[in-house]
């Protein structure tokens, strides 16, 4: 069963920018198949996955769901985090 939310998006307070690109139109929350999908105000859909053994969590879905939306691929996602936990690592030495 899809879990939706509409009301919740419509009491969140975004700025300028937020309201223009990255505010949710809708959210679908699909927990029997591990998924959430985002339509975003533009128009535009990103869909997320959970891996197989993660379980799913709808605030992760729609964080992950945010941050495949600002950055272009993956690999930048991967990117990113790499270089900062190394630079983390380093300052902990």
């Amino acid at each position: 069963m899809d879990i939706v939310i509409f009301d919740a998006i419509k009491k969140m307070d975004y700025s300028e920018c937020l309201q223009n690109y990255y505010k949710p139109h809708k959210i679908i929350f699909q927990p029997e198949k591990k998924t959430t999908v985002v339509i975003w105000k533009d128009g535009s859909k990103t869909v997320v996955r959970c891996a197989d053994n993660d379980s799913f969590n709808p605030e992760v879905g729609f964080a992950m769901a945010l941050v495949k939306k600002i950055l272009p691929n993956r690999s930048e996602i991967v990117k990113i985090v790499n270089e900062s936990y190394e630079m983390a690592m380093k300052s902990r030495k």
